[in-house]
């Protein structure tokens, strides 16, 4: 067990885009204290320092041209975001469930290894996919969208500083969309241990609407222990708990279809089980798969008791994770958590979906939504990726969003189904990563990538939020 030191952190305040440092609030999800909507014109974007004028010495002609930055001209005329149009005045009574935000952070290509961020954007889309540009965020702060309640003109964020492009640790806070205004408050994730302030991920809410939260200690790559933190949307502590499991190795968990269990990768080397944090008790329980001469991990949940798990005769870890998803002939079992015997459903056979690992969406009839190449396709550029949904006994059946590089499923939202994609089927370096939604058959792109207006724009969405749905990185 780990010995923590506890501090009391005070809420402080982020310097936002015309405000003033000094100004100090305590905001809370939801809440209706914010001052009186102004007009939402999009505030300025930031000025990015102009290079010097070249020399009369000579030199390669190329040098100027590979450090030169975009003109705030170019960044005023929406460069590096969608096509927007400016927040009408009026735009919040219309906000509701379903709506999405995103903020933006392109980078400019120099040439000379020095690729600055060079403005961070939060857009506001509607559920049909109308965009507006809200506002500008400081490029020196790396700000990412957590959580989203409807309603609200507060969103959770974490915020971390950046120096020199260098991105230290996030601390949790709240961005007012109104004003722009960041507002720093830890809570108990934002506990140092040893003075060693944690790195934090946000992972959903529960059952009772309190936040998970990861966080891990001193530690860099990836991976190692990981320290789960259950809070009110207040900061106050609810639970922690020390996770045995390496959550990080393969970057996933996933909540059960009622928020009251967590499932990990497992803590022994053999591959041999998984772990299930209880979150209203903070017990940990080590399941095995049990599925003789196979080594498994965990697709998705079919049910609050039961685990749609992909096998195969090799460890995963021996070869890599990933590797070979794309070869057929694994079998798919389902493993129950109430001691019943572990049940083949499926072989995996061309053309079924290459499904993948930890990233399998639950959807309410027990089906697990995945994004997958097909069986024996080797090329990520295909254009061959999609969402299909797995049934009982895991038939695939295609959803309607296809023909992309890549596609994760995120959430759900009544009817809604989200997830993130990579279009971009033609080579391309630009970033083509977009959140989509699909209501039956209606597919809608709500935060798309930026115009593809220059050749030197590198990222674009960085994190986005659904009002009352999911939250997250783009990727990850």
């Amino acid at each position: 067990m780990r010995l923590r030191r506890r501090r009391r952190m005070v809420g402080e305040v982020f310097a936002g885009v015309g405000v003033a440092a000094s100004l100090l609030v305590a905001l809370a999800l939801g809440t209706a204290h914010e001052p009186p909507a102004p007009a939402q014109t999009p505030s300025p974007a930031p000025t990015l320092s102009a290079p010097p004028s070249p020399s009369a010495t000579p030199g390669p002609t190329t040098s100027a041209t590979a450090t030169a930055l975009p003109s705030q001209a170019q960044i005023d005329a929406g460069l590096g975001l969608p096509a927007t149009t400016p927040a009408p005045s009026d735009v919040w009574k219309d906000v509701g469930p379903g709506w999405a935000l995103g903020i933006y952070r392109p980078r400019w290509v120099t040439g000379t290894g020095d690729d600055p961020v060079f403005r961070s954007s939060v857009v506001l889309a509607s559920p049909d996919g109308t965009a507006y540009h809200l506002r500008e965020l400081p490029v020196d702060k790396d700000v990412t969208l957590a959580h989203w309640e409807p309603g609200a003109t507060t969103a959770l964020v974490t915020v971390a500083p950046v120096h020199d492009g260098f991105t230290e640790a996030g601390v949790r806070g709240w961005l007012d969309l109104r004003s722009g205004r960041l507002t720093r408050e830890p809570g108990a994730v934002g506990e140092p241990v040893d003075d060693i302030a944690p790195e934090i991920s946000f992972r959903g809410v529960d059952h009772h609407g309190d936040e998970i939260w990861f966080a891990t200690y001193g530690l860099t790559g990836g991976g190692g222990p990981v320290t789960l933190v259950v809070q009110k949307h207040d900061g106050t502590l609810v639970r922690r708990v020390d996770l045995d499991g390496d959550v990080m190795y393969l970057g996933s968990s996933l909540l059960d279809p009622d928020g009251r269990l967590l499932v990990a990768p497992g803590h022994d080397e053999n591959e041999a089980t998984f772990d299930v944090v209880d979150l209203d008790t903070g017990r940990q329980t080590a399941h095995p798969y049990g599925v003789p001469g196979q080594y498994c991990q965990v697709v998705g949940w079919q049910s609050a008791v039961e685990l749609l798990t992909r096998c195969r005769t090799a460890p995963w870890s021996s070869t890599g994770y990933e590797s070979h998803l794309t070869t057929a002939a694994d079998p798919l079992y389902v493993i129950r958590l109430d001691g019943g015997a572990p049940r083949k459903i499926r072989t995996l056979a061309t053309p079924d979906p290459a499904v993948p690992l930890w990233h399998g969406l639950t959807l309410a009839d027990g089906s697990v939504v995945v994004g997958a190449l097909p069986l024996g396709s080797h090329d990520d550029g295909s254009c061959e990726a999609g969402l299909y949904s797995l049934d009982s006994v895991a038939r695939p059946t295609p959803l309607g969003i296809d023909h992309v590089v890549a596609a994760t499923p995120v959430g759900t939202l009544g009817s809604r189904l989200y997830a993130v994609t990579r279009t971009g089927c033609e080579p391309t370096t630009a970033d083509t990563t977009q959140l989509e939604s699909l209501d039956g058959s209606t597919r809608t792109a709500l935060l798309r990538p930026p115009s593809p207006t220059s050749g030197r724009i590198e990222g674009g969405l960085g994190s986005w939020a659904v009002a009352g749905g999911p939250a997250a990185r783009a990727w990850g």
